[in-house]
């Protein structure tokens, strides 16, 4: 502490009996950095595609069906597929640009949800983020 004493109260002693990085599940997180598929709590996922001049994500919703209809399906899965974007953007230090295939939305409003999530997902970065929103194509399907 006598060399960093402002981050004593950020530090606290490990003394469990498995590894640390086994006990956070780092190693697990360090691996899937590797992968390009990273899979969303609904059962959807995310498969991330960098190139020299841009990333690609694509977005899928997988094996995940919301009972109330194919809008709240795909709201729900891009929603997270933002929050999860935003942190592989974060781990895997991408930068430049990022183009995402979101799954289509119809309605306006969800449209406007999921723009905000993304932004306040890509806020948490170091890198100040400039999204442009969906493409004319998107809203007229």
């Amino acid at each position: 502490m006598r060399a960093m004493p402002g981050m004593s109260g950020l530090i606290e002693f490990y003394d469990g009996r498995k590894p640390l990085f086994e006990h956070y599940g780092i190693e697990d997180e360090i691996d899937s950095l590797s992968s390009p598929r990273v899979a969303l709590p609904s059962g959807g996922w995310i498969t991330i595609e960098a190139t020299e001049a841009l990333t690609a994500i694509d977005v899928n919703s997988g094996s995940y069906i919301e009972a109330v209809g194919l809008e709240e399906t795909s709201l729900k899965v891009n929603l997270e597929a933002a929050e999860a974007i935003g942190r592989q953007l974060r781990l895997r230090g991408i930068g430049g640009l990022i183009v995402i295939d979101f799954i289509h939305l119809s309605e306006a409003e969800n449209i406007a949800r999921l723009l905000d999530a993304l932004k306040v997902a890509t806020a948490k970065g170091r890198v100040p983020s400039q999204i442009l929103g969906m493409s004319s194509s998107a809203w007229s399907r």
